[in-house]
């Protein structure tokens, strides 16, 4: 039989475990049953308390993780997840597999939906059966340089199997991103560790993971920053939220109410005629804001094209308003809405660089407003 690079691997460890049994002394015996250090100890009391979320269908599936917050014995995770779980959902309403579990749990239920903030990515969920156990909040502005943190969550589930993932490091800044408070730290997350929570040394959260550091080369070809930059949502922003918790929504009715993807609307609105060859190089998926709320994107755009931007209103009377800009103050605003429900602004970046789109709505009302955003290039003569 053919031996396998992971076969001599297994037998290579086999032999150096038995190596060390036998070389082991008394004293070495015992050392290694004085206990669990105490971040172990933490990991054995929480852990219970992480769960990973995943809507399944033969089309495709999406999942990420949430932590089960006391004593209320509800789930935060991040908006984005939900989302991503509805998107599916969609495909197969009927026939969409919904599982929430803590790591070689039971499924706990499909969950309902009690509140969700979409600018803050944070969503909260009720579930049908209780987990036994939970974890507290700290207060994440007590946090500071170099401190001590550690992550728990389901990364890269789907293809790697639905196993609870450790990993630790240190706080390396509080930043602010578009006016938003975020926890910079080093404690590795990835794909599927969305939700997640970020711990302090004595296991209580101060955030939630909600993303890893990324860069667009010149091409436009986004790959994740090899520096360890990860990113948490403070866990002070949570309590705002519980507080606006409405009548719980299941999941699946979430889902069929938030609008589908429209057809990408004309970048030429009016009836103009395109003066080039408009290329749809984003479109978001639909997204609905309370009144006052916002919704934000970014991306790397090149000087020297013009770009159209265009926001379709896709249901409900708020009023609608985005505009794109950067650090340097350039800055372009909203146009009028059209009578097909677009609002679209044309921009030449004077610069290379981040630039950053905001939506948001009137404070004005009581019910969400969906839109959905599109960016057009307009591709320029080279020669």
């Amino acid at each position: 039989m053919k031996s396998t690079f992971s076969d001599r691997l297994l037998k290579w460890s086999g032999a150096a475990v038995c190596m060390m049994t036998v070389l082991a002394s008394p004293a070495w015996l015992f050392a290694q049953g004085q206990g669990k250090t105490p971040t172990e100890q933490l990991v054995d009391r929480v852990h219970n308390a992480v769960v990973f979320l995943v809507a399944d269908t033969q089309k495709g599936a999406a999942a990420g993780s949430g932590f089960v917050l006391a004593p209320s014995g509800l789930v935060i995770t991040n908006f984005h997840v939900v989302k991503g779980m509805c998107e599916v959902i969609r495909q197969n309403p009927s026939g969409a597999e919904i599982v929430v579990a803590v790591e070689k749990g039971p499924n706990l239920g499909e969950p309902q939906v009690v509140a969700y903030d979409q600018a803050r990515d944070l969503a909260i969920l009720r579930l049908a059966h209780k987990p036994d156990s939970t974890v507290a909040l700290a207060d994440s502005s007590q946090l500071h340089l170099a401190q001590p943190v550690w992550a728990l969550g389901f990364p890269h589930s789907l293809s790697l199997g639905f196993d609870l993932i450790f990993s630790s490091g240190d706080v390396s800044g509080m930043r602010k991103i578009d006016q938003l408070p975020y926890v910079q730290h080093t404690a590795s997350v990835a794909p599927g560790s969305s939700g997640g929570p970020l711990f302090n040394a004595s296991g209580a959260v101060v955030g939630v993971n909600v993303a890893v550091g990324a860069h667009t080369d010149p091409s436009g070809h986004e790959s994740v920053n090899p520096g360890n930059e990860n990113w948490a949502i403070p866990s002070n922003d949570i309590p705002p939220l519980l507080a606006d918790t409405r009548e719980p929504v299941p999941l699946r009715q979430f889902c069929a109410a938030s609008p589908n993807p429209s057809p990408a609307p004309n970048p030429e609105p009016d009836g103009k005629q395109p003066s080039a060859n408009p290329k749809l190089i984003f479109q978001s998926q639909p997204f609905c804001l309370k009144p006052g709320h916002r919704d934000e994107y970014s991306a790397t755009l090149h000087a020297g094209r013009t770009f159209v931007l265009i926001l379709q209103r896709l249901s409900g009377q708020g009023s609608l308003a985005f505009g794109i800009g950067s650090n340097e103050q350039d800055f372009a605003g909203t146009a009028q809405e059209d009578a097909d429900g677009r609002l679209a602004v044309e921009f030449a970046p004077p610069h290379t660089g981040a630039y950053g789109v905001i939506v948001g709505v009137g404070k004005g009302g009581h019910e969400n407003t969906c839109a959905q955003l599109y960016v057009f290039a307009v591709d320029q003569d080279e020669n």
